[in-house]
């Protein structure tokens, strides 16, 4: 493939980056706001980084829904979790946008600070989960839901994926 905008933007393109309507910056390129999430979240041994932004700061976009393994544009009333992942891969690939509608619009995801917390690959913590998401690569992502269970959202190579814990509410 050649190194020029339009080859780039349609690797982006199928490699489940964002998408954007003309004239709307990157998220990652206008940076994070204070809280902002620390690790290697694609597994490649380079700093990511991973915030939340509100629906309405990114226009028309284009995101993941791990949860459903499917694309939709940004919906209303759900904050979008921002990836800013590291390393060689082209420009318009290290942003990944993230949203589920029904998850992050519940009570907890509207308060700051919001349930998040980093999950190192090589914590003891992450032991019971590595046995059962054996694609897992780098650190991840453990979101709290309202029910108490957390859930885990991690990298598998080629995209994020949702991992559920077997503790029952």
């Amino acid at each position: 493939m050649r190194r020029n905008g339009k080859a780039w933007m349609l690797a982006g393109i199928l490699g489940g980056s964002v998408i954007l309507s003309a004239g709307a910056a990157s998220p990652c390129l206008v940076g994070p706001p204070a809280a902002v999430y620390a690790g290697d979240f694609n597994g490649d041994g380079r700093p990511d980084r991973a915030w939340f932004v509100p629906f309405q700061a990114l226009g028309r976009a284009w995101v993941d829904d791990p949860w459903t393994g499917f694309r939709h544009e940004v919906k209303a009333g759900a904050p979008v979790l921002v990836m800013a992942l590291g390393g060689q891969l082209p420009r318009e690939a290290r942003c990944r946008l993230i949203q589920n509608p029904r998850f992050f619009s519940t009570p907890i995801w509207a308060e700051e600070p919001r349930p998040v917390r980093v999950l190192a690959g090589r914590a003891v913590e992450a032991a019971g989960w590595r046995l059962r998401y054996r694609r897992w690569q780098g650190d991840a992502l453990l979101l709290a839901t309202e029910a108490g269970p957390e859930i885990l959202l991690f990298w598998d190579g080629r995209r994020f994926r949702i991992g559920r814990s077997r503790e029952v509410p």
